[in-house]
């Protein structure tokens, strides 16, 4: 069986997908629900998934018209192999009631839960240790020497292909999007970002260029009027009173930077 990976974010159906995946590793190799393991990070996951391939089981069992509608999604997005044939589904059903009378034998449980299992079911007894206590304090104190340990000689080379992945993964996937906040800076002078929603992105773009524009306007028909009022080269103004302008505005910000209405 190849490996599977499955990135999304909250909210897009992660436990509805997995509860399918479970359904599918017992159709497939038709193996019984005690093979398999599912590990998450939180409590609150595991009942959420537990539930969940629990009610999808009922669903598809039962053929009501929401199970209907799970077999086509099982279909179109897990394993278009599987057709819910009457043999599948007289297994599937023997299956799920089984669940029901040995729901502590469905192996649903977090990290933590599941290393605590392995500890106590098979290194304690190995090892006579009779009595023990997970100290969650200690990460504190281990980590450190883990990561000296790595970082020290020869042994950073062993590690550095899977930090420079890491690296480039996250730098990919924000890439776009630093392009864009580069290319449309200009935008953050004139949006209010305190009341700003998605939605009116589009015509947050547009009012905001109009302003760019009427106020650049403004700007190049006052610059022409003191040209032409000053009846000096463009040049000249530029290296005389711009740059004097400037300093000035400079002088003023750095010694009052809390205040810029007065500018």
């Amino acid at each position: 069986m190849k490996p599977h990976v499955i990135r999304a974010s909250a909210g897009t159906g992660k436990t509805y997908r997995l509860s399918l995946e479970f359904i599918n590793l017992m159709l497939k190799y038709r193996i019984d629900f005690e093979e398999i393991v599912v590990i998450t990070f939180t409590k609150k996951a595991t009942a959420e998934i537990r539930e969940r391939i629990f009610t999808q089981l009922k669903n598809i069992t039962c053929g009501n018209e929401e199970g209907k509608q799970i077999t086509s999604n099982f279909r179109k997005t897990i394993n278009n192999d599987i057709k819910f044939t009457e043999d599948e589904l007289t297994f599937l059903n023997k299956i799920y009631q089984k669940m029901l009378i040995n729901k502590s034998s469905v192996h649903i449980s977090t990290i933590d839960s599941f290393i605590n299992t392995i500890f106590s079911g098979i290194i304690a007894p190995y090892h006579n240790i009779s009595d023990f206590k997970i100290d969650n304090n200690i990460n504190s104190e281990i980590l450190p020497e883990i990561y000296d340990h790595i970082l020290t000689g020869n042994r950073i080379g062993i590690f550095s292909d899977i930090f420079i992945q890491t690296k480039r993964r996250n730098l990919k996937s924000f890439e776009r999007f630093i392009l864009e906040v580069i290319e449309k800076r200009w935008l953050f002078e004139f949006i209010d970002l305190s009341d700003f929603d998605e939605n009116t992105i589009n015509t947050e773009k547009d009012r905001s260029w109009l302003k760019f524009e009427t106020e650049l306007r403004n700007f190049l028909q006052l610059l022409q009027a003191e040209i032409l009022q000053k009846g000096e080269a463009p040049s000249k103004l530029f290296n005389k009173d711009f740059k004097k302008s400037l300093a000035s505005v400079t002088k003023k910000l750095d010694s009052s930077p809390q205040d810029i209405s007065t500018i």
